[in-house]
């Protein structure tokens, strides 16, 4: 945080040494004298008291600032108000990527390569409103059957923010085998880089807390930075985890999951204001994933139509229960199934008193995190402290409905 009217410890003690050198017999402020170490302390001590004042100045006119007034007290302060910006994947990343399901890209166009301009669109489908686009020209080698891109969402902010696995529409059509859609294109993961123009109570926030920001490597400034990066929704940090001289962090993504992407780009963020010699680990929870085949009982008897429409109102609402558990948060199954009856008055029942659900089951993350193990789960679930319980996302259809 800047000085808004005092001076820092090295303005402090220049002006005392040259005070002392024309003032007094004094002559000796070498580091290590006994007068360098009593000008030290005294000054440190009234520089502390200046950013005291500093700090509740600012917080007196702060409650009350609204919008370039607030900009004007952040200015003061030198925090900044956090611009929007678009979501930008680079080819690096490995995600986004045009392949095909069988052979090469040379199968489809005539033994020759593909050729993907800038600006090409890529969409959930055609006519949907977010779309990302291609950032430079793309050549998909003849010999390969898959290749990354790098592209940009066409919309700032929160809105271009997308789901792992859903973007699979393009309008690139200059190939041989158009006609037939043989080249594809798909996400590997969310893409959560963008962000809206920062409010003014985040911003409010962020302002309050400058002073502990301001502390090279504390928890408070490491928390704050790691929350200002977008797609970040909750951070836990555990100081000391893995011995003296280290840091734990935990994120939480805004999506299920948090991508790779996403770890780094926080790591990016912390490396401003972690201390020389910390070794700061940053990473995503570990994930426990629910699968689950519920049979509901309805008061009348639904029309095909009718089913299809309550089943999808049904799944989303359970995902979004689930979707929205925090880190170490439980997994409740009578919650899952109260959510489901507030659904709609047609429902009369979910599964029977004994057997709530058809199928029930827990995906375990291994020691190494490079794989699951399924296990029926026959009560409640609470997740370690480090760990958040998610949608199992490697099933196609994670969240069954069948009608009695």
């Amino acid at each position: 945080m800047a000085n808004i009217f005092g001076k820092n410890l090295n303005q402090l003690m220049v002006e005392t040494i040259d005070d002392l050198s024309s003032s007094a017999n004094i002559n000796n402020f070498s580091p290590g004298s006994m007068t360098r170490a009593i000008l030290t302390t005294i000054n440190r001590q009234t520089e502390r008291m200046y950013t005291t004042f500093d700090i509740n100045f600012a917080r007196a006119f702060l409650s009350g600032a609204r919008g370039k007034y607030l900009d004007y007290l952040g200015d003061m302060v030198g925090v900044q108000r956090l611009g929007s910006q678009t979501t930008s994947v680079a080819a690096s990343n490995k995600n986004f990527r045009f392949f095909v399901d069988t052979g090469t890209f040379g199968d489809i166009n005539n033994s020759q390569p593909i050729s993907i301009p800038p600006n090409t669109q890529i969409k959930t489908h055609a006519t949907a409103t977010t779309s990302y686009i291609t950032t430079s020209s793309n050549i998909l080698p003849v010999n390969a059957s898959e290749a990354f891109i790098s592209v940009i969402s066409t919309s700032a902010g929160s809105r271009g923010h997308i789901n792992k696995g859903i973007m699979k529409y393009h309008d690139f059509r200059g190939y041989a085998d158009a006609t037939n859609n043989t080249l594809k294109v798909i996400n590997n993961e969310g893409a959560l880089t963008a962000r809206d123009l920062e409010s003014d109570i985040n911003y409010k926030f962020r302002i309050a807390n400058a002073l502990l920001s301001a502390e090279k490597a504390n928890s408070t400034a490491l928390r704050l930075t790691a929350l200002s990066v977008p797609g970040v929704a909750n951070v836990i940090v555990t100081p000391r985890m893995f011995g003296i001289g280290t840091t734990d962090i935990i994120i939480q993504a805004v999506l299920p999951t948090v991508s790779t992407e996403l770890v780094n780009t926080v790591k990016s963020a912390i490396s401003d204001v972690e201390a020389y010699g910390t070794l700061v680990n940053v990473r995503g929870p570990k994930e426990y994933g629910i699968g689950l085949t519920m049979e509901l009982t309805t008061r009348t008897k639904l029309d095909s139509n009718e089913q299809d429409q309550l089943s999808r109102t049904v799944d989303q609402a359970v995902l979004n229960y689930i979707n929205r558990l925090n880190i170490a948060e439980p997994f409740q199954r009578n919650t899952v199934i109260q959510t489901v009856l507030t659904v709609s008055d047609k429902i009369k029942n979910v599964g029977t008193l004994t057997l709530p659900f058809r199928e029930l089951s827990l995906f375990i993350p291994t020691a190494l995190d490079d794989n699951k193990r399924r296990e029926d789960l026959l009560d409640d679930f609470t997740p370690p402290i480090d760990g958040r319980v998610i949608v199992e996302p490697s099933l196609v259809d994670p969240i069954q409905v069948v009608f009695a």
